[in-house]
């Protein structure tokens, strides 16, 4: 009896250890996870589309174009492309407003430059969500900076503007112009120029200054012709009045100066001629001089 109660127990005992050694295994190695199925293209687009909203609500709008990318269908991809576009270019245009309102003009036109050269397409296409202070900012830079001709057509054909804010810009664009041409010594396109601006605002001091000094320069050139058609130098005088032409081509008397001088210099051509007759060539023999 003893030796069999000592038998039961001691393979209880053991029977104790094994489960506390099984439990301790399982305890220490846990179970290997699954896998969880591959996503499908639709699904992986939700997902990316879902962080590219996160992306342009914050306005990273670098890394939403990266994402975008990683769209597969098309169609989608497109659309988020538009989206993304319409986004990043109202935020630099409400960005370089507000520095508009902050006198901070640099950085306005900066921005404004920034979307140019990003996407050039959207100012032309959507000019009316320019404000109207931010595009005479825009024009009057480009004035400014040599750009006149440049000024007078986007004031045209980019932003919307009112017709008499275009042709304030047509005017100003128009005078700095002519005042840089004449500055450059291009006196006949600063004379068209002024020609042309004045045709705006027939009133306008600058341009009638700069008239006044093209007339000015008219005069002396048409007296320097007649100084030198008087002293028989024609084709001098025809110089001068020539480049006075150039400063009001409309001028009938310096036409006619014009045709006076060349018929006086044709005819001085046939007086030559006939006093001094060109010699005739002396023909040689094949045999040479005799």
């Amino acid at each position: 009896m003893k030796g069999g109660r000592k038998g039961s127990i001691s393979g209880q005992v053991l029977s104790f250890f094994a489960l506390i050694l099984l439990t301790s295994c399982l305890k220490e190695t846990p179970p290997v996870p699954l896998s969880p199925p591959p996503l499908s293209a639709e699904e992986k687009d939700r997902l990316t589309v879902k962080r590219i909203k996160t992306d342009i609500s914050l306005q990273h709008f670098a890394l939403a174009r990266k994402r975008i990318l990683l769209i597969h269908g098309s169609a989608l991809r497109k659309t988020w492309e538009n989206r993304l576009r319409n986004a990043w270019a109202e935020a630099d245009i409400s960005r370089a407003e507000s520095f508009l309102k902050k006198d901070s003009l640099n950085d306005a036109l900066n921005t404004v430059d920034t979307l140019r050269k990003r996407d050039r397409s959207y100012i032309e296409s959507h000019s009316e969500t320019f404000p109207e202070d931010l595009s005479e900012a825009c024009l009057n830079h480009l004035i400014e900076t040599g750009k006149e001709l440049q000024a007078i057509t986007e004031s045209r054909t980019v932003f919307q503007l009112p017709a008499p804010l275009k042709q304030k810009i047509a005017v100003m664009a128009y005078t700095h112009l002519a005042q840089r041409r004449l500055a450059q010594g291009k006196d006949h396109y600063a004379y068209l120029d002024a020609r042309r601006g004045l045709l705006l605002d027939p009133k306008n001091p600058a341009l009638l200054n700069i008239s006044s000094t093209l007339r000015k320069k008219e005069q002396y050139l048409t007296e320097q012709g007649f100084r030198e058609y008087g002293k028989q130098h024609l084709r001098r005088a025809l110089l001068y009045w020539k480049d006075a032409l150039l400063l009001d081509p409309k001028d009938p008397s310096l036409h006619s100066n014009i045709v006076q001088a060349k018929k006086m210099l044709e005819r001085l051509k046939d007086i030559e001629h006939v006093e001094h007759p060109p010699a005739k060539p002396v023909t040689l023999k094949a045999g040479g001089p005799p």
